[in-house]
């Protein structure tokens, strides 16, 4: 097994163990949950010497300092924080992407998977920065104005599916230069 899939398998047994500790017990166990694979991911990505990304990086941090709070102060107003810090810093980066450097975060990205315009992968960092924003605010709306239950389906599957249609619009749009990438691959 790959170490990649192997750390990659950890981040979604985490998503796993987060839901279905709720499920069966409380949103305080699945912090502790939650906790855990973090810093199962942390320890495996050293002793396997396989480097995280920044966002898994501060995805962990973030998750262990929350849920210190939470279970610390008895107030899982705190773990219901995550995604919006999360998504709200990524957004962060994205926007300041448009002003720091030559180039946005996407186009350092996807410049070398296949040629698109350097217009159409701003214009996709753009969007991504209003979808994050928009997911951050979302999840702090359902949050406070409904119950546990609720919002825990909305964060696992509500988040899920808001990026999902993200990426899919995103393919759409840059399918033209996806397709002459895709015709030049076969042709290798």
């Amino acid at each position: 097994m790959k170490k990649e899939t192997l750390l990659k398998g950890i981040e979604f047994a985490s998503m796993l163990g987060f839901f279905a500790a709720f499920k069966f017990y409380d949103l305080r166990t699945a912090t502790l949950v939650l906790m855990g694979f973090m810093m199962l991911l942390l320890i495996a990505a050293r002793l396997l010497k396989e480097p995280l990304s920044k966002v898994q990086k501060g995805t962990a941090i973030v998750v262990v300092v929350l849920g210190a709070l939470a279970i610390g102060f008895q107030d899982d107003r705190f773990i219901q924080w995550k995604s919006t810090i999360v998504n709200g810093s990524i957004a962060l980066v994205l926007l300041l992407s448009h002003f720091i450097g030559k180039q946005t975060v996407v186009e350092r990205v996807l410049a070398d998977k296949f040629p698109a315009p350097a217009l159409m992968l701003r214009r996709i960092n753009s969007c991504a920065v209003v979808h994050l924003c928009m997911i951050a605010l979302l999840n702090l709306y359902v949050a406070y104005s409904f119950s546990e239950q609720v919002w825990m389906n909305f964060k696992i599957f509500g988040i899920s599916a808001l990026n999902i249609v993200f990426v899919s619009g995103a393919m759409v749009y840059l399918r033209k230069p996806l397709k002459v990438y895709l015709e030049s691959q076969e042709k290798k």
